[in-house]
C-alpha cells in the first residue's frame, strides 16, 4: 500500500527569510505503491475505450493509403515534444523549431531545450521498437539527452541524491504541494517500474498511462521528469506494436487541459487510477485520430499544389512539392539532399514553387537565404489547436459581456505561483528572482512574459536597473495561491 514517511528538513543557513524559513521542520514524503504486479479490475465503460484507444492507434499507424504519415512522422514528434516543453512553461512556435532545426546555431536556450526533448523522444522511440526488457539505464539515457545540450546539462542522466518537492516554496518542501520518494527509494522503485512496463500482458494503452503516472510520482531526476516521463508513454506504445510509423502527440492531447492533466496525476497518487487512466486513454485516442487527419489534410494540399503548378508525376517540380509537408524550411542544397538531384535543378523547383506562391523567401540569421512553406506551417499550427480546444472555437456573443464585479482568479503553475509569491514580499531584479526561486533562467524568462501577458507582473525600469513586480492582480492571487 502507498504510504508516508516522515523526515525532518533543516534548512541552509542564509541571511535571507524569517524565523519560518530558518528553523527546522518535519514534512512527508509519498511512497507509492509497487506496480510490478500491478492488477486493477477495469470497469467495463473503460475497456471499450481503451479498446477504442487500440484501434485508433493501429489504423492511423497500419493504414497504407495514409503514405504521408511516414512523411509527417517527424512533425507529429515535434509537434509532441513543443507541447510536452509547454506544459513545463517553454514556449516556442512550429516555425521556429522548423528554423532552428535546419541551422541549430540559431537556437537559443529555450529552442535548445526543445531539441533535447526532440532527441529524447527519438531515443525512446529506439528503446521502444528495440523491445525486450526495459531497464532503469533506459530511462537514464532518455534524461541524459534532454539535458545534455541545455544549460542543465551537469545533471544530465543522474538520478537525484537528495529530496525534491512540487509547489510551495523554493527553499524547501514547506508548503510542498506534493513531496516525492525519499532519494534513497529512488532506485527500488524505478526497477520496479520498468519490471512493469517489460510486462506483455496488459492492454499497452493501459499500460503506458500507469508508467507515466508512477514515474512522475517517482520524479526520480531533479528537472525534466515531466518530459521524460511523457517520453515513456511512447516507449510504452512502440515496445506494444502501436503507432509503428509514427508519434501520437498525447502530450498536445492533454497540454489542452493542463490543470486536468495534474489532477489527474493526483487522483492516481490517490488510489484513483480509473479516472487517471479514462483521461489518458482519451488523450491517446484524441491524438490518433487528429494525426490521421492531419495526414489527410497535408495530401490534399500537396495534390492541390500539383494541379495549380501542372507539375508531371515524377518531375523535380512534383518531388519538391511532396517533400514541403516534411521540410517545411528549407533551401537549395537541404533540397537537393532530399531529392538526391543538383543544386542546380533543387534551385529551379524553389524558383518555381516561389513565382506560385507556395513558398516564400526570407533570411534565416544574418545570411542564410530559405525558403518557406507557409501553408505547412500553418497546417501544424491549425492540427495543434484541433488538439488543445478539440471543441473548436468558441462562438462569439453579439453583445459583449458585462465586466465581472472582480477578475476571476487566475489559474497558475506551481513554478508561477513561486514567483508569485517571491514578488509579493518585494520588487526583484531578474537575477534576484532566479536565485530566489532556483529556475532555469530560460524558464524563469518565459514564465515571466506569461505572467506579464495575463497582467499579473510587470517590468518596472530599464536596462540594468530593470526589476519585476506584481500587479494589483497578480497581488490578488498571490494571496491566494
Amino acid at each position: 500500500m502507498p504510504r508516508s514517511i516522515r523526515a525532518v528538513w533543516t534548512p541552509q543557513e542564509s541571511p535571507f527569510g524569517g524565523r519560518r524559513s530558518r528553523a527546522s521542520y518535519t514534512y512527508d514524503a509519498f511512497v507509492p505503491d509497487s506496480v510490478a504486479a500491478w492488477d486493477v479490475a477495469i470497469p467495463p465503460a473503460l475497456a471499450a475505450e481503451i479498446g477504442d484507444a487500440d484501434a485508433a492507434l493501429r489504423a492511423a499507424s497500419a493504414d497504407v493509403s495514409l503514405a504521408g504519415m511516414e512523411a509527417l512522422s517527424r512533425h507529429l514528434l515535434r509537434a509532441e515534444c513543443i507541447a510536452s516543453s509547454r506544459i513545463e512553461g517553454l514556449v516556442v512556435s512550429h516555425r521556429r523549431i522548423a528554423e532552428v532545426a535546419f541551422d541549430p546555431t540559431h537556437a537559443d536556450e529555450t529552442a535548445r531545450s526543445v531539441l533535447g526533448n526532440i532527441a529524447a523522444m527519438e531515443r525512446a522511440i529506439r528503446i521502444g521498437a528495440r523491445g525486450g526488457r526495459l531497464t532503469v539505464g533506459d530511462l537514464v539515457a532518455i534524461h541524459r539527452e534532454l539535458l545534455t545540450a541545455t544549460r542543465d546539462g551537469a545533471i544530465a542522466g543522474k538520478i537525484r541524491g537528495s529530496q525534491n518537492w512540487i509547489g510551495g516554496r523554493s527553499d524547501g518542501p514547506l508548503d510542498a504541494e506534493f513531496v516525492p520518494p525519499p532519494p534513497e527509494l529512488v532506485p527500488e522503485l524505478l526497477d520496479d517500474l520498468a519490471q512493469f512496463c517489460s510486462r506483455d500482458d496488459l492492454p499497452t494503452v493501459l499500460q503506458a498511462a500507469i508508467a507515466h503516472a508512477q514515474f512522475e510520482t517517482i520524479h526520480p531526476f531533479a528537472d525534466g521528469n515531466g518530459r521524460v516521463g511523457r517520453c515513456l508513454i511512447h516507449v510504452v506504445l512502440r515496445r506494444g506494436g502501436h503507432a509503428g510509423r509514427f508519434v501520437p502527440p498525447v502530450s498536445l492531447a492533454l497540454a489542452g487541459n493542463a490543470a486536468a492533466y495534474v489532477k489527474g496525476l493526483g487522483d492516481f497518487r490517490r488510489g484513483d487510477s480509473v479516472a487517471w487512466i479514462g483521461q489518458c486513454v482519451a488523450a491517446t485516442r484524441l491524438a490518433a485520430v487528429r494525426s490521421r487527419e492531419l495526414v489527410e489534410l497535408a495530401q490534399a494540399t500537396t495534390a492541390r499544389w500539383m494541379a495549380e503548378t501542372r507539375a508531371r508525376r515524377g518531375s523535380a517540380l512534383a518531388r519538391a512539392i511532396q517533400t514541403l509537408p516534411e521540410c517545411p524550411v528549407l533551401d537549395a542544397a537541404r533540397l537537393a539532399t532530399t531529392m538526391r538531384c543538383d543544386v542546380a535543378t533543387a534551385h529551379a523547383a524553389l524558383t518555381r514553387l516561389s513565382a506560385a506562391g507556395i513558398v516564400t523567401a526570407t533570411t534565416l540569421g544574418r545570411r542564410n537565404r530559405v525558403f518557406v512553406a507557409r501553408a505547412c506551417i500553418e497546417l501544424l499550427n491549425k492540427f495543434e489547436r484541433s488538439l488543445l480546444d478539440p471543441a473548436g472555437p468558441r462562438r462569439r456573443n453579439r453583445a459583449p459581456a458585462r465586466p465581472p464585479t472582480r477578475p476571476p482568479r487566475a489559474e497558475v503553475s506551481p513554478a508561477e505561483s513561486s514567483i508569485l509569491r517571491a514578488l509579493a514580499s518585494a520588487s526583484m531584479s531578474l537575477g534576484d528572482l532566479r536565485a530566489r526561486c532556483e529556475l532555469p533562467s530560460r524558464r524563469l524568462q518565459a514564465l515571466l512574459a506569461g505572467l506579464r501577458t495575463r497582467g499579473l507582473v510587470r517590468l518596472v525600469g530599464r536596462a540594468r536597473t530593470a526589476r519585476w513586480s506584481l500587479t494589483a492582480a497578480g497581488r490578488s492571487v498571490a494571496a491566494s495561491s
